[in-house]
């Protein structure tokens, strides 16, 4: 019984953490970044993203620096990349004019 309740604990927090964000895109990471003269980092996806920035090229990017939680973010999509698994982002908004997102998670 004790496992059945973590169990939905977790599923509810996870709807709750996940149902948050406007939309969510699964891809793999075809090219990834950092800028050496700004704290801009970036991916480059075999998805088109769906998004009203100015700048869609298929990347999303992020203040890798700042953002508190930036390096992590890069940590999870060099993972990613290294082990070809899917990442799913929740996308939000822009940064600089391009696609960005407020989680990142691996897939198998």
């Amino acid at each position: 019984m004790r496992l059945n309740m973590e169990v939905l604990k977790f599923v509810v927090v996870s709807f709750m953490f996940f149902s948050t964000t406007a939309s969510a895109i699964t891809a793999k990471v075809v090219e990834i970044g950092c800028h050496i003269d700004s704290s801009t980092c970036f991916v480059y996806l075999n998805k088109s993203i769906p998004s009203r920035c100015p700048h869609n090229n298929g990347s999303v990017r992020w203040d890798g620096e700042s953002n508190a939680n930036g390096k992590a973010a890069l940590s999870i999509l060099l993972s990613a990349k290294a082990t070809n698994e899917d990442v799913v982002f929740g996308l939000s908004g822009c940064y600089a004019g391009y696609p960005s997102f407020q989680w990142v998670a691996t897939r198998k």
